[in-house]
């Protein structure tokens, strides 16, 4: 936990402890892994390009990335705006594992993943239907921000956003979960999502409908 006030760090304290099974206390210098608060920065980054009248919220994404194609319906990509990437409503059907190989792990890889093998993903619904968490949207929105500003995600992130303050370096990520910890997860989220048909249903019952 951390105060700031005006620019400087007034209060740094560490709350709990790091394992549930241990009594190593958390430290106001101990570091966690970033997860998904790499979702804030990549939307500011796409943000920082409409602010600049580079896109706006309401353009299909196929504008800025006219070989971004879904092989399910030629109608489902051209469907997704901008803002839908942005606020988890493009219908793309989500997933925590990245299975691309290691050939798609960098800056250049990222659109020649998008732009190829990830065609072979489908809506849940028609952009824009409901509410449903999606790491895959964020993916494509990195991707839109690199077509617009000619750089790379993470030069973009570097000259960006972290110019000027104290990020130097992250740490390396642990070690992945098991085989047997990935098949039990896998397994529960297989249980929780959609049938694999698309329009099976038309909202899960843990999304929020909203309307354009």
């Amino acid at each position: 936990m951390a105060v700031i006030e005006g620019g400087e760090i007034s209060l740094a304290a560490g709350l709990g402890s790091k394992h549930p099974d241990q009594a190593d206390s958390v430290q106001a210098t101990t570091l966690f892994r970033i997860g998904s608060v790499t979702k804030m920065l990549t939307a500011v980054g796409l943000l920082q390009q409409v602010h600049a009248g580079q896109v706006e919220l309401s353009t299909s994404v196929t504008t800025p990335l006219p070989d971004f194609a879904l092989v399910g319906d030629a109608a489902w990509a051209p469907s997704i705006q901008v803002q839908d990437l942005l606020t988890h409503r493009s219908g793309l059907v989500d997933y925590l594992e990245i299975d691309a190989a290691a050939a798609y792990h960098s800056d250049d890889g990222l659109g020649d993943y998008l732009l190829g093998p990830y065609g072979l993903a489908y809506l849940m619904a028609p952009a824009g239907r409901f509410w449903n968490y999606s790491n895959p949207g964020y993916m494509v929105v990195g991707l839109v921000t690199e077509v617009l500003d000619g750089q790379g995600q993470s030069e973009y992130l570097r000259t960006r956003h972290f110019v000027g303050t104290r990020v130097q370096s992250l740490p390396p990520a642990p070690p992945p979960p098991s085989p047997l910890a990935r098949a039990r997860l896998l397994r529960l989220l297989h249980r929780a999502r959609l049938d694999p048909s698309p329009w099976r249903l038309s909202r899960p019952p843990w999304s929020t409908p909203l309307t354009r």
